[in-house]
């Protein structure tokens, strides 16, 4: 009898119990790839960051803005290739529950500074010559169905306009494939912003949020940093000045120990399926005890008849692992539109995949070693005379 149709016929005589558990695995494999990649995309935001840029803020706050007399200064320092002004802009589109990141940047130098940034020649030009021009990530594009030439209103909540609205000319929508230059983000003229405020209040101040530093390599970052923090210590606004990848840390670091809570939710999620899938091969088990001492009078032998119930085991826990692998997949795009800023680039590792499909085994084979190791201890005249 070939073996293989013995244990589809097996799993096929509860095809409901069968296939919940199948469903139950395939959930518990895509939330530990989930949650794992939710890690490791965490990770390469500090991973991946420019190992020649520097974020230059208040010591106080990321909130408190800086005198922007400071990047004047701080751009003749030696070491010192690029220095751009950025600015939160805080506004929304439509209704304030569409939230995105939006950003007034120094556009003349931003191509330089952040080469992550993929847009067409013709489009750079297009926004460095539009004062009201601005560039948009292509998930944001694609969320809001926008397109090179359309006109975008922006309510300013931090910087809100006498005429009600701001309006930015989308010159053109970047790729990126960078894991931390989140493709949900609007960049536009940060003079623009300057001016437009400096008109509408009266006043003659405009602070900037915080300096993006890009090094020309000849110094290293910690003495550039302690330089710059030592100048401002005095104030009357203290600096704090590191590497990106600080900063990146640092920020990560603000949603709490996130990687070990998520790790005990991954473990408690593997333990579950063991469980139930231990328990799924238990009651097969014990359903077939007559089925097993008739093998065995026919002349199987115990490795046989165990291993009928590995195998089942281990079709369940890869069948429902491979599907839960597909599931994590196809839904990459959904939680990059959802974590937008918090987690620019959501991906799957390989490894993580690998990680996935092992734990499925395992479990798998564990689940089925346990009642496998009881049906080669049966007795075939013991079990034909099992009641069930």
């Amino acid at each position: 009898m070939n073996l293989t149709r013995l244990v589809g016929r097996n799993l096929l005589r509860h095809p409901i119990r069968s296939l919940l558990t199948a469903l139950g695995t395939m959930v518990a494999i895509f939330l530990l790839i989930f949650l794992r990649s939710i890690v490791t995309s965490l990770d390469d935001t500090v991973k991946d960051v420019g190992s020649k840029r520097i974020i230059t803020a208040s010591a106080v706050s990321l909130f408190q803005a800086l005198p922007e007399s400071y990047g004047n200064r701080i751009a003749t320092l030696d070491g010192i290739e690029i220095l751009s002004r950025f600015h939160w802009f805080g506004g929304y589109h439509d209704d304030p529950s569409n939230f995105f990141a939006q950003f007034a940047v120094d556009v003349d130098v931003f191509d330089r500074l952040y080469p992550e940034c993929e847009l067409d020649e013709e489009e750079w030009q297009s926004w460095r010559e539009d004062r009201q021009g601005c560039i948009v990530g292509s998930a944001l594009a694609s969320r809001f169905g926008w397109k090179v030439g359309d006109k975008v209103p922006l309510v300013g909540t931090i910087f809100p306009s006498q005429s009600g609205a701001w309006d930015f000319n989308i010159c053109g929508i970047y790729e990126t494939e960078s894991s931390i230059f989140d493709p949900q983000t609007l960049y536009f003229h940060y003079d623009y912003l300057k001016e437009t405020m400096l008109k509408e209040s009266g006043s003659d101040r405009f602070d900037c949020g915080l300096f993006v530093i890009k090094m020309d390599g000849s110094r290293s970052s910690a003495s550039l940093c302690q330089e710059i923090d030592d100048i401002y210590s005095g104030g009357p606004q203290r600096t704090l000045s590191q590497p990106e990848a600080a900063f990146q840390a640092a920020f990560v670091s603000m949603l709490g120990d996130v990687p070990t809570f998520l790790s005990w939710i991954g473990a408690a999620v593997v333990f579950a399926l063991g469980l139930s899938l231990v328990n799924t091969m238990m009651i097969a088990s014990a359903e077939r005890i007559i089925d097993m001492g008739v093998m065995k009078a026919l002349g199987f032998s115990d490795t046989t008849c165990g291993s009928l119930l590995v195998a089942e085991s281990l079709f369940l826990s890869l069948g429902g692992g491979f599907l839960g692998c597909i599931l994590a997949w196809v839904t990459i795009p959904v939680f990059r539109r959802l974590f937008g800023t918090q987690i620019p680039r959501y991906d799957i590792h390989e490894e993580t995949v690998i990680l996935a499909f092992g734990v499925a085994m395992v479990i798998g084979l564990v689940s089925g070693v346990v009642p496998a190791l009881r049906a080669r201890r049966l007795d075939a005249s013991q079990a034909l005379r099992e009641e069930i």
